[in-house]
């Protein structure tokens, strides 16, 4: 039989499945009829719940706010404290602050009598006596617009309240805004309003901010007087906070007595969304019972409040579905007979050859992705289930078209896998050649260092670190001697790493010494770097630029040259002082080399002295990130030096060079180089070492 008989034979079968989706449509639209009617009125109770709900807490919280902020005990309070001189009793309540401020930690509470200044204060007494009449009100906070404390209950653990967080962000509002916070203390809820006190500048006109309120209220209490007021007499339904905590339940669209809190999955679905509908939910702990409910949320600027309707599903739903699984269940069993024949045959003579060829398809992928080289008997080993297809149509036509081209696929594969090897281990063994002579282009004997002249007053101690990203990398560094008295130390990135970078530092090694001899002044010297490199750049037609810095050291005089291009900050660490301050980089306007001809550069002056030790470095040392995508950055750079310090200038580099790799988990993505340069006395290096030799041959 043909494919297209077989296609055929499989629509003939799919009928069945039109008679079986028009039983169920039937059925299932008068059940979401009934259901989308309930899940209206559901839906209508919830909105009128929250309406109802933000009503009655805004106007709490602004009630609450005014008795305080609009009252006169607080504008006395600040009367009192802006002018000392309006009360007589001022200067008594001035001394006793001034005594209770440098031991203030040690008071334990208000009661305390050292406390009695801040204890009698009119804002304690305002509070005092709305507490007794409104027991939601728990604690609150009156500073000025410095932060400093006018009022407390109970006594907060600082005086000055600048550094908390509450007073940090009430500051930054204008005067007619206010901030609702939710809070947990203990398992206990409150919630945190924070105020701006400001009143009616008679004066200049408009309102001026004297100072900053924060009032905590007690979140049991706050629903315990919405169940008193009238604004729950339409209630229906239940409140919910949001970790679930029920609040306040009340009419016929409550959850269950049972239901104590509202469960976590319903708390992660109602969460972020301004309303939300749940089918046939059970409540776990209860008979089997489906529920269908609605949920809408309640937001004040940070405070967020869930009202949930909730309606037992079985007498709506349960004649419906009885009726809908009694059509629904003979239609599926005559179907269910008609599609195992069909299902039977198809899988015979077309998915079973579809699956082999799709088999050995991803067999001659898996070989062409892996690069693995095959003999002859293990192509045919790969091939060969499809020359057991036999359907005599047109499968078995594709099967034998596909096991031809399969075959040509692997044989070309195993070939060219050949040649691959082979290229590879060139350019491998390219790659190492190239490596070994950027690393003899780099200096790495700084003996001649070491000998001073009788007229140095100084003495350089060098040690490095180069770590390529590649076999080969774009960092370049040198060190080598002007005259005498002179040293020349050279940095440089180029832009990029591999290869390419790598060639172009060997450039810049021939350019750089020859240079270096004829201009004593480190800008001139990059100025004339640049205008030979970017003339080299522009006949090569390539775009690439390299970020520089170069120092001269005058070990007679203690006197240090410097200039960059475009490179980063380089640092100077003073031991006694522990702290490690940037010298130049980065400067505005201080372009890198080969971008174009013609650029000014600028030289700074320092005078070094004993135990210094400049670091100089590449972006690849300030760049890497961390797991959280955190850059080291200079600041990070500076706290590894204070702590990697030592004498042993050596080991300090190889500790600094520790630290960036692991910050980067030793996966760094560019080149890193570190060039730390110690100074010492020359004289007494040499002391010291005429004591070592002297040592040594008595020994």
């Amino acid at each position: 039989m043909k494919l297209q008989a077989r296609i055929l034979l499989l629509i003939l079968l799919t009928t069945f499945l039109p008679l079986v989706a028009c039983l169920y449509f039937v059925t299932r639209t008068s059940y979401h009829h009934t259901l989308k009617h309930a899940k209206h009125s559901q839906q209508q109770a919830a909105f009128n719940n929250s309406i109802t709900l933000r009503n009655f807490i805004n106007a709490e919280f602004e009630k609450k706010i005014a008795l305080f902020n609009q009252t006169g005990n607080f504008r006395i309070t600040f009367i009192q404290h802006e002018n000392p001189d309006v009360e007589k009793n001022m200067a008594r309540r001035l001394e006793e602050r001034a005594k209770a401020i440098p031991i203030w930690k040690e008071i334990p509470h208000l009661n305390d009598p050292r406390m009695n200044w801040l204890t009698n204060s009119p804002a304690n007494h305002q509070f005092r006596i709305h507490r007794q009449k409104d027991a939601s009100l728990h604690s609150f906070i009156l500073t000025d617009t410095k932060g400093i404390l006018l009022g407390a209950l109970p006594k907060p653990e600082e005086y000055d309240q600048t550094s908390q967080d509450w007073w940090q962000q009430t500051s930054k509002l204008p005067y007619d805004s206010v901030i609702y916070r939710p809070l947990k203390i203990e398992g206990l809820h409150y919630y945190e309003l924070l105020v701006p006190v400001a009143y009616k500048d008679h004066k200049n006109g408009g309102f001026k901010i004297h100072g900053y309120f924060k009032l905590i209220l007690k979140a049991d209490e706050l629903f315990k007087q919405f169940a008193n007021s009238n604004a729950s007499d339409t209630f229906n339904g239940t409140i919910s906070l949001s970790d679930g905590s029920i609040v306040f339940s009340k009419g016929n669209m409550a959850l269950p007595a049972q239901v104590t809190k509202v469960p976590t999955i319903l708390m992660e679905e109602i969460h972020n969304q301004p309303s939300w509908t749940a089918e046939e939910f059970i409540f776990h702990g209860e008979p089997e019972t489906p529920h269908l409910i609605t949920s809408a949320n309640t937001k004040l600027s940070e405070c967020q409040w869930t009202t949930i309707a909730t309606e037992d599903m079985t007498p709506l739903t349960g004649t419906l579905k009885r009726y809908h699984a009694m059509q629904i269940g003979g239609v599926i069993i005559l179907v269910a007979l008609f599609t195992t024949v069909g299902f039977s045959y198809l899988r015979k003579t077309v998915t079973t050859p579809v699956r082999t060829m799709q088999t050995v398809s991803e067999n001659v992928a898996s070989a062409s992705q892996k690069g693995l080289y095959l003999s002859r008997t293990e192509i045919k080993q790969i091939v060969n289930p499809l020359n057991k297809i036999h359907t005599k149509d047109e499968i078995q036509k594709l099967a034998e078209h596909f096991s031809s081209m399969a075959e040509g696929i692997l044989n070309f594969q195993s070939i060219l896998e050949s040649e691959v090897i082979s290229k590879t281990q060139q350019i491998n063994e390219d790659l190492e050649m190239a490596k070994e002579f950027q690393q003899a282009l780099l200096p790495h004997d700084y003996q001649w260092l070491q000998q001073p002249s009788p007229k140095h007053e100084l003495l350089l101690d060098v040690a490095h670190f180069y770590q390529p990203a590649a076999a080969v990398g774009g960092d370049f560094f040198d060190i080598f001697p002007l005259d005498k008295n002179h040293v020349g130390v050279f940095i440089a990135d180029v832009m990029g790493h591999g290869a390419r970078s790598a060639l172009v530092t060997a450039i810049l090694r021939a350019l750089v010494r020859p240079l270096a001899i004829i201009e004593q002044d480190p800008a001139c010297f990059l100025e004339e770097l640049n205008n030979q490199f970017s003339d080299i750049i522009v006949r090569s037609g390539q775009t690439i630029f390299v970020t520089a810095a170069y120092l001269i050291f005058d070990l007679e005089t203690g006197l240090v040259k410097g200039s960059h291009a475009g490179h980063p900050h380089m640092l100077i660490y003073r031991q006694p002082e522990d702290r490690a301050n940037r010298l130049l980089g980065d400067e505005k306007g201080s372009l890198p080399l080969g971008l174009t001809a013609g650029v000014d550069y600028r030289t700074r002056e320092w005078r070094t002295k004993p135990n210094d030790v400049f670091l100089l470095f590449t972006d690849g040392a300030i760049e890497p990130e961390n797991q959280l995508q955190e850059p080291l950055g200079i600041k990070g750079l500076k706290h590894i030096i204070r702590k990697r310090y030592d004498k042993d200038n050596d080991f300090m580099v190889k500790g600094i060079a520790y630290d960036v790799m692991r910050y980067a988990n030793d996966m760094p993505e560019d080149d890193i180089c570190i060039l730390s340069i110690a100074v010492h006395a020359a004289h007494a290096a040499s002391h010291h070492e005429h004591e070592a030799e002297s040592t040594a041959g008595k020994a």
